[in-house]
């Protein structure tokens, strides 16, 4: 029997500066998105041959210095959209950002709003970025069936709003639970594919870690190279018989830039994340995995 292949996505939401709360830094500044990723984050990718996948939000997106640093990386690595629904129209919340902060999920909007909004965001990355969006994930993790055909109507091939194992019910968002943790089609009501999905990778390790609600996250921030490279495992052992096998590795832009975000409020915490994000990279290159754009795990499928 031939060995699967295994493929690496690094999906990143790429947002505007936060503070060690989660809201947007203020006065509101994009040094994770000018500075880390042109200075940390590629230099990373280049080393090991690993491609990132950013996805943008409307905040990044209406930012010039921003937009300056992104589009000349947009061949080496992959752009796409980030929706956080409180930050562009109709019904827009905030017409300032700083200090805000988002809690709204975009599948719970109506129909026609959740499509404006996505359709608003999708104008926009073409306008500033000069390509078409193909790749998405919801803020928040938002994300429904109306969600799917909207994205679908515009002309998006891949989703990755899904978190397996993992329900946001609690606050107001979706259930994941039930959720499979290797990439699917999504069927309108005629049966027809429409959007592939690629969940970020996430797995309860045994049932020890299901007891206590502990799944391990491919995400730096979340979880240690030790217990990734677990996961890695597991899901190579869990899908032995398949021919391909995916892993979507996710984090925040901002998480590698000091003072930015929860998970790195000095600059000893970036080199922390730094160092892990390097260390199951570059593990995952040992054991011959192949590094990919997020769209291009669409073609696996297809």
């Amino acid at each position: 029997m031939n060995k699967p292949a295994v493929y690496l996505v690094i999906t990143i939401d790429t947002e505007a500066d936060h503070s060690t709360d989660w809201t947007k830094s203020s006065p509101l500044a994009f040094k994770s998105v000018t500075e880390s990723i042109p200075n940390v984050l590629q230099p990373v990718f280049k080393k090991y041959g690993a491609i990132g996948t950013y996805l943008l939000t409307t905040e990044v997106l209406e930012d010039d210095e921003s937009v300056r640093i992104l589009k000349p990386i947009r061949d080496e690595s992959e752009l796409g959209t980030h929706l956080h629904p409180e930050y562009i129209g109709p019904e827009k919340k905030y017409l300032k950002y700083a200090g805000t902060y988002s809690t709204e999920f975009s599948n719970n909007l109506d129909i026609s709003v959740e499509k404006e909004k996505l359709s608003n965001l999708t104008r926009l990355f073409e306008e500033k970025i000069g390509c078409s969006s193909k790749v998405y994930r919801g803020g928040k993790f938002g994300f429904g069936d109306n969600t799917a055909s909207s994205l679908a109507s515009l002309g998006y091939l891949v989703d990755t709003s899904v978190t397996p194992g993992v329900s946001w019910r609690n606050i107001g968002g979706p259930n994941f639970t039930k959720f499979s943790d290797q990439p699917y089609f999504i069927k309108n009501k005629s049966g027809d594919k429409i959007l592939l999905e690629v969940p970020v990778s996430i797995i309860f390790l045994n049932s020890v870690y299901k007891f206590f609600n502990r799944p391990v996250w491919l995400r730096p921030s979340f979880n240690s190279p030790h217990d990734m490279k677990r996961l890695v495992h597991k899901f190579i052992s869990k899908y032995s018989s398949s021919d391909v096998i995916v892993l979507n590795m996710m984090f925040h832009s901002m998480e590698f830039y000091p003072g930015a975000s929860p998970y790195s409020r000095n600059q000893e915490d970036c080199n922390r994340l730094i160092g892990d994000l390097e260390s199951i990279i570059g593990y995952c290159r040992e054991i011959g995995v192949t590094f990919c754009k997020l769209s291009h795990i669409r073609g696996l499928y297809a």
